[in-house]
């Protein structure tokens, strides 16, 4: 589990961390102090869940989570405060749980058992990189995938690009949900769920400046999906 821990306080951060590493295996808490270095770590990687602290002398961990929800991060966010009212402000933004700092004790089995139970539900799949190493994407992530020049790449909603061990584009678009990813020509095929708009010519992702082409054999079946997942 890649978790996270942002909180000004160095003091509790650091008996936070030992008590969250109670409740991993091998995994290690990242910490930061200020709000910018988290930023930035998530230019490079992603975590499965970010502890925020909501009261810090620059920014608010408010602030820091819908900053996160516009920028489409897919975190699972838990508050640590010493106000539990101010949770109640940050309603749709993929929070998960909050820890009242007082009663983290107490608190803090609860929220893991929470957290361990959406990870459970939510969808991977591990793919072979071209480095030949197993990395774990989460499905939601996924933009798109198309082969270039005969190597295949996975594209995902932070802005990496994923090279694949495999040559085969077919091979990576079977582990995938049929109903959610979809051909749009013979090279490239797209996460339905991420697509913007759409033209006869071109489909339009969000995130992407640049359009994809939509062969003429796949129009039809392309608006329709698009259509379905708008519509119905």
């Amino acid at each position: 589990m890649n978790i996270a821990i942002l909180d000004d306080d160095i003091i509790f951060l650091n008996l936070f961390k030992k008590q969250l590493s109670a409740y991993l295996d091998n995994d290690v808490p990242l910490t930061y102090t200020k709000p910018e270095n988290l930023l930035t770590a998530l230019k490079n990687r992603e975590f499965d869940v970010i502890f925020l602290d909501i009261e810090m002398p620059e920014t608010d961990g408010l602030t820091i989570a819908r900053q996160l929800y516009q920028d489409n991060c897919h975190s699972m966010i838990v508050f640590i405060t010493n106000r539990s009212e101010l949770v109640y402000k940050a309603f749709g933004l993929n929070i998960i749980g909050f820890i009242v700092k007082s009663e983290m004790n107490d608190q803090l089995p609860h929220v893991m058992d929470k957290i361990n139970t959406e990870l459970q539900s939510m969808h991977y799949i591990t793919v072979e990189t071209r480095e030949k190493s197993n990395q774990k994407i989460q499905i939601s992530n996924i933009l798109f995938g198309e082969i270039v020049t005969r190597k295949v790449f996975l594209y995902l909603l932070n802005g990496k690009r994923i090279e694949l061990k495999t040559r085969i584009i077919g091979e990576i678009y079977q582990l995938l949900p049929e109903k959610q990813f979809i051909f749009c020509n013979r090279s490239c095929f797209v996460n339905i769920k991420m697509v913007e708009r759409i033209t006869d010519y071109h489909l339009f992702l969000k995130n992407q400046t640049d359009p994809i082409d939509i062969s003429s054999a796949r129009r039809k079946d392309i608006k329709n999906a698009y259509f379905n997942e708008r519509f119905l």
